[in-house]
């Protein structure tokens, strides 16, 4: 599987993608077994920043990030964990989507790796999925749709369906990327296909949002080509309308995020290899480009984490260049929060601040939480006091790599426990207050 396709795997599609975890420093060393095309382990930013995704230098060696500071003793929020029921799971696969509708959770998609012959594993995709009840804690089968099975798309809520567009089969070859959409209706149980008819052109990890009226697609990638473009679905007439997005140009390794409004991207590399320092803000209602300021900014960086944090975007962590010789690319735990009403930074507290390239993240409406699957431990941040605070873990899910999504009123962490085992387990964190 190309691994600069899943890289950006986390970068255009951080909405929906499933899996996500943290690197470790052993895991940041480089793997000479490993091959160009090998697969990147799951959620990660970039397992191991490959020359390919903007290293100027061919030797660059892969270095751990910005150490926070071990001295600080955080406060452990106050909540507790309860399993998940597993009767009648679907879905959750490494690069499905998980998409909250108000009341469910839809899990969908993805690819695993299935036993074979001894000792080896096939890469199989599904088109299989569930939905999910947090507070009844039971799950939904839904019947599959009459597309192409696959991974690495995106996905999103109208209000009265699920949409995705994107992804690809095995291997992310360009053959194999899906050419259609679809649309769900969790009422009815009815799938409907989307109109090829002047959609834009077919690509894997794309940010899906809805704009309360359209679908907007926007970014992805597909053979090696990083798009900068976007389009806007309208589902009550089955019709595409292609954007205007001529006066940027969309970094690779940029992040993307959906504002309710506007699409927030920030950092990446340009056309020379180099870190861009900056970002922008575009309105697909008016087509319109706006510049972030870089007073106060995160440092230059590639594949961090954004966040929107209720009115305000929080820029965090991702892969910085070192100042050895050779070069290097190292996990930072730095960021600095965006307001866009006053189109100002604030700075980031990295005092008792995880690993850089935690991707598995939360928002609660006070608390942003990330958690760390190997690990199975997790930190939060609360943007008002500027502070981090430990996460509860007893009973947490054990060691794997994990996707969380927030639904409502708790943080549902759910994945396979190893990358061959099935069925899926998990377990919901609720915070006290939340």
């Amino acid at each position: 599987m190309s691994r600069r396709f899943w890289i950006t795997s986390y970068v255009a599609g951080a909405m929906t993608l499933v899996a996500c975890h943290a690197p470790r420093a052993s895991d940041m060393q480089p793997d000479s077994s490993q091959q160009p095309d090998g697969k990147v382990d799951e959620g990660r930013h970039d397992a191991q920043p490959s020359n390919s995704a903007g290293d100027a230098s061919s030797d660059a060696e892969v270095v751990p990030g910005d150490a926070s500071d071990a001295e600080v003793v955080l406060e452990t929020l106050k909540g507790h964990w309860e399993p998940m029921n597993a009767e009648h799971s679907e879905g959750a696969l490494s690069y499905g989507s998980a998409v909250w509708n108000g009341s469910h959770v839809f899990y969908w998609g993805g690819i695993w790796e299935e036993p074979n012959l001894p000792q080896t594993f096939k890469v199989v995709e599904h088109n299989s999925g569930g939905l999910f009840n947090p507070s009844l804690n039971k799950w939904t089968p839904i019947a599959a749709p009459l597309i192409q099975a696959r991974g690495g798309h995106g996905a999103t809520w109208n209000g009265s369906e699920f949409l995705i567009f994107g992804g690809a089969g095995v291997d992310g070859e360009p053959g194999a990327i899906t050419q259609l959409g679809a649309r769900y209706n969790p009422a009815t149980g009815v799938w409907q296909t989307m109109t090829p008819v002047g959609q834009p052109e077919p690509r894997m990890v794309p940010l899906l949002a809805w704009t309360n009226q359209r679908l907007l697609v926007w970014g992805g990638q597909s053979d090696r080509k990083i798009h900068g473009t976007a389009a806007l679905y309208d589902p009550a007439s089955d019709q595409w309308r292609k954007l205007d997005t001529s006066a940027f140009l969309l970094p690779e390794g940029a992040t993307s995020m959906w504002s309710g409004s506007e699409v927030f991207f920030w950092g990446g590399y340009d056309e020379s290899a180099q870190l861009v320092a900056g970002g922008g803000r575009y309105d697909p209602s008016t087509e319109a480009f706006h510049p972030l300021p870089t007073t106060g900014a995160p440092s230059v960086r590639s594949s961090p984490l954004i966040v929107r944090l209720g009115h305000e975007f929080m820029v965090w962590g991702g892969t910085v260049k070192t100042q050895t010789q050779p070069p290097a690319r190292k996990w930072t735990s730095t960021g600095a929060i965006y307001n866009a009403a006053a189109d100002a930074w604030r700075p980031v507290s990295s005092r008792g601040a995880p690993s850089g390239g935690i991707a598995c993240r939360a928002w609660t409406g006070t608390y942003l939480l990330l958690w760390d699957g190997p690990l199975a431990e997790g930190l939060a941040y609360d943007p008002v006091q500027d502070r981090w605070w430990k996460l509860p873990q007893e009973g947490a899910p054990s060691p794997r790599r994990a996707g969380c999504i927030w639904a409502g009123d708790r943080m549902i962490v759910w994945s396979r426990a190893d990358e061959h085992t099935r069925p899926e387990s998990g377990a919901m964190l609720l915070l006290d207050g939340e």
